[in-house]
């Protein structure tokens, strides 16, 4: 569950949940002494710092702290392989790491040597939901449960697990449960809120479905309007699809939800963010967008979206200037009619004129500097706009450059995302050998001439 404070809500990062320090699983044992006893506390003390850290900085400034509380950790592990508690928190760092395979290898070795360690199952199942591993998430959050049936970590665990599974109903069953026990969790009010959306739906008095291989679109527009944006994505996922092609990527059997309004108004008194053109909940996979007066500003935008809601599957926590670069990418696509229908990638005309300002007078990031961006610099008021055209721009140039000269590279950081590694090595795992300072000079060149 500790992952999810940064995909629930911005205002969820600083939430001090509460973990039950005082339970007794979670005490020191009275037959640890001395020194290992003193390093234990120490090891323990420096998870918690650099979680707290990672809540109020984000994960790159908190980074080298968990990477040190988890070589404290593992040091434990070594020294008492049979006591469970270091095993637990080591566990935990992982997940913060999204290292979650080896959080459940971690965390299933502390529920066999302590069985009704109830906080150790609630984790498992966190780090099994984690990946998508719903059945063994389901029995871990039930063992937990059974232990302490009013353990509201795990009901909250639970019902994030379920509708990230699609389950809305249960997810709420689950929310309304840990509610009863604590009626403030604002992340639970949070849950329970979209979870009702997700089932309830928009208020619409008539509204108009097309449902296709890959979709499922409601609006309260008319049939035909319905009809076309369910067409739209169909041929924009062709798209996608094909650029992933290489990737190795699975297709998914859940279809993907886009709910679209009759106007801006609709769709902002609905709920959807401030100054948004549209958005992609991650937490119930559906993408909300409104009718634009021009559709190619609509389509760009229902492009731009439609990527976020189809990589969800495969990248769950995309680095920003991946996950937004490539969605003004495919974006920037026009339908055409010859040789046959279908989308063709153009330079996105929101973007570009932006960033040949920023080539053009020198103020845009050097590109390594980029592909290390945090979340909060991303969005940072001031260069958003700077920030969301040169992501653009280098996705583009990766992407098109001399008949895809790199396009392989952008494939190996994707790999390297999927693999578990985190934003720092997997740029060095993809862009580590290449010489940047060329990239970057061709880079600006493409961009110039465009």
């Amino acid at each position: 569950m500790r992952r999810a404070l940064g995909l629930l809500l911005l205002l969820l990062l600083v939430l001090p949940l509460a973990y039950g320090d005082d339970s007794p699983n979670l005490k020191i044992p009275a037959s640890l002494t001395g020194e290992h006893k003193t390093k234990l506390e120490e090891a323990i003390a420096a998870y918690k710092a650099a979680e707290e850290k990672l809540k109020k900085e984000g994960y790159r400034s908190a980074k080298a702290d968990l990477d040190q509380a988890v070589k404290r950790l593992q040091a434990r592990c070594a020294e008492d392989p049979s006591e469970p508690l270091p095993l637990y928190y080591l566990g935990i760092c992982y997940q913060l790491q999204t290292d979650d395979k080896r959080a459940v290898e971690n965390l299933s070795k502390v529920v066999k040597l302590a069985p009704k360690f109830h906080e150790a199952w609630s984790e498992l199942g966190d780090a099994h939901s984690h990946i998508g591993e719903y059945d063994k998430a389901e029995a871990a959050y039930a063992h937990a449960l059974e232990l302490k049936p009013d353990h509201v970590d795990a009901l909250r665990g639970r019902a994030w697990e379920r509708m990230d599974a699609g389950r809305f109903k249960e997810a709420r069953e689950d929310c309304k449960r840990a509610l009863e026990i604590d009626a403030k969790d604002i992340m639970l009010l949070a849950l329970d809120m979209k979870c009702k959306y997700a089932i309830d739906g928009p208020k619409w008095t008539v509204s108009f479905k097309k449902e296709t291989e890959h979709y499922l679109v409601e609006t309260d527009v008319d049939q035909p309007f319905a009809d076309w944006i369910a067409n739209q994505l169909e041929l924009i996922r062709k798209v996608y699809v094909k650029v992933f092609e290489k990737t190795k990527i699975e297709a998914t059997k859940r279809k993907s939800v886009a709910i679209v309004f009759a106007n801006a108004k609709e769709y902002h008194d609905a709920g959807g963010p401030p100054g948004a053109g549209g958005h992609y909940d991650p937490q119930t996979r559906q993408l909300f967008l409104f009718k634009y007066p021009k559709n190619e500003d609509g389509q760009m935008v229902l492009f731009h979206e439609g990527f976020h809601q189809f990589l969800h599957p495969y990248l769950s926590r995309a680095p920003q200037w991946f996950n937004e670069g490539l969605g003004d990418y495919f974006g920037g696509a026009k339908y055409v009619r010859q040789p046959e229908e279908g989308m063709k990638i153009v330079p996105n005309w929101w973007r570009l004129p932006k960033a040949k300002e920023i080539v053009g007078d020198k103020s845009a990031r050097p590109l390594k500097e980029l592909m290390l961006m945090s979340r909060a610099e991303m969005y940072d008021a001031a260069s958003v706009a700077a920030n969301y055209a040169q992501a653009w721009s280098v996705i583009y140039f990766l992407c098109e450059f001399e008949n895809r000269k790199y396009f392989p590279v952008l494939g190996k950081y994707f790999n390297a995302l999927r693999a578990g590694k985190d934003q720092d090595e997997a740029f060095k795992s993809a862009f580590g050998d290449q010489d940047m300072k060329k990239i970057e000079d061709e880079w600006r060149q493409f961009i110039t001439g465009l």
